[in-house]
């Protein structure tokens, strides 16, 4: 009867234990929130008020400005291009306001900010005109495009109210909307009898729209303004993009192994898809002058298609001429390449994989910008993002 008793005092134990293991391969614990140290650009909202009217225009010029990542903006100001002949004319730096004096004609009015060695740039149109004898061109409206920024798919809400003929009646509104993206730049002319109430459109890329409004009479005398507004980038995916420089050095010098890791999370309540094969990258990392020069672009060295679990992690290190890929709390639909002996499953705990790799070598000082690019789908839908490393110098 010993060993019975023996068995039936051991039993209670075997079942905790298998039920631990049970609740822990169904219940994984998740990793920590990595904390992202990409930069976002500086968001900049410019106006002029008035942005149009009779010669000699006195125009108040006014840049609000903010950083997402509550870093510190190091250069603001104005450029004014007086006549929009592509010739800066006046330089005001670091001043958030400014009351500027405008001639007959068309003016550019640009505004500029610089955070972590990333500079953003906005402009809108002063528009300066004499009075014909005998008529008054329409005046006192607004263009208003809500909100002035948001990620995308972006959609734009565009009102023009307020605008009065004193001398007659107001024929028709013009609006031309010129939207830009980093690679294209599409446009599109609306004309209505009536004033735009809660016109949208969407815009399903990050980029700046422009919007350029003439509101012209009944004796073909005409007023012209412009508003813009931003695109951003989806917050979706967070990364971390850290840099390993030579011993006791805080920068690279010429002929070191650029040597880094970028780490990517999924940053929301759903599941993130990737999927990354050779002849189509999702995910890609670039190295770029300050000036946007490209200097090498790295392509993920795998293929498969993974579910990414909220708070899970894709990471990818180079240290001089080894690559190495940890993958975490990330669903494999289909077994990657390279012989990482897996078949689909959830690794909460995550995995790892080393291969050599020549690496990439610096060649020539100066200041750059890491990025870290991916095409990702939730529920189905597209999306992309950019996301920018701090800036790395390169000396002698």
């Amino acid at each position: 009867m010993k060993p019975l008793r023996r068995f039936i005092a051991v039993l209670p134990l075997v079942f905790m234990t298998s039920c631990d293991l049970f609740t822990n391969f169904f219940n994984p614990k998740l990793p920590d929130k990595i904390i992202p140290n990409t930069d976002r650009p500086v968001e900049i909202a410019l106006s002029a008020d008035p942005s149009s009217g009779y010669t000699p225009l006195l125009s108040n010029l006014s840049i609000k400005l903010k950083d997402p990542d509550g870093d510190a903006i190091t250069e603001y100001g104005f450029e004014i291009d007086f006549g929009d002949e592509g010739t800066i004319d006046k330089f005001i730096p670091q001043s958030m306001s400014t009351t500027e004096t405008f001639s007959e004609g068309n003016s550019r009015v640009y505004a500029y900010a610089k955070s972590n060695g990333v500079r953003v740039k906005r402009n809108l149109e002063v528009k300066v005109v004499k009075p014909i004898p005998g008529n008054l061109p329409p005046t006192g409206g607004k263009l208003l495009i809500n909100p002035p920024s948001g990620e995308y798919p972006f959609t734009a809400i565009i009102s023009t109210p307020d605008w009065t003929d004193l001398d007659g009646t107001i024929k028709d509104y013009v609006l031309n909307l010129i939207f830009k993206t980093e690679s294209a730049e599409t446009s599109e002319t609306v004309t209505s009898s009536t004033p735009f109430d809660n016109f949208t459109r969407t815009y399903n890329d990050v980029g700046n729209l422009t919007a350029y409004l003439t509101v012209t009479d009944d004796k073909g005398e005409g007023t012209r303004t412009s508003s813009s507004a931003d695109a951003l980038e989806r917050e979706d995916l967070t990364a971390n993009i850290n840099f390993t420089y030579p011993q006791n050095e805080n920068h690279y010098h010429i002929g070191n192994n650029f040597n880094f890791f970028v780490e990517v999370q999924d940053n929301t309540a759903n599941e993130i898809t990737i999927t990354n094969s050779n002849a189509s990258p999702s995910l890609e990392y670039r190295l770029i002058k300050e000036d946007g020069t490209l200097v090498f672009n790295k392509k993920f060295p795998y293929d498969f298609l993974i579910r990414m679990h909220p708070m899970g992690t894709i990471k990818l290190s180079y240290q001089d001429t080894t690559a190495t890929t940890v993958i975490s709390n990330v669903y494999i639909e289909s077994k990657l390449t390279g012989n990482w002996d897996v078949v689909p499953s959830l690794f909460p705990q995550g995995i790892s994989k080393s291969i050599s790799d020549p690496g990439e070598t610096l060649n020539e000082s100066g200041t750059y910008i890491l990025q870290a690019r991916a095409n990702y789908s939730i529920n189905g839908t597209p999306f992309h993002v950019t996301l920018n490393s701090t800036s790395v110098v390169v000396n002698e």
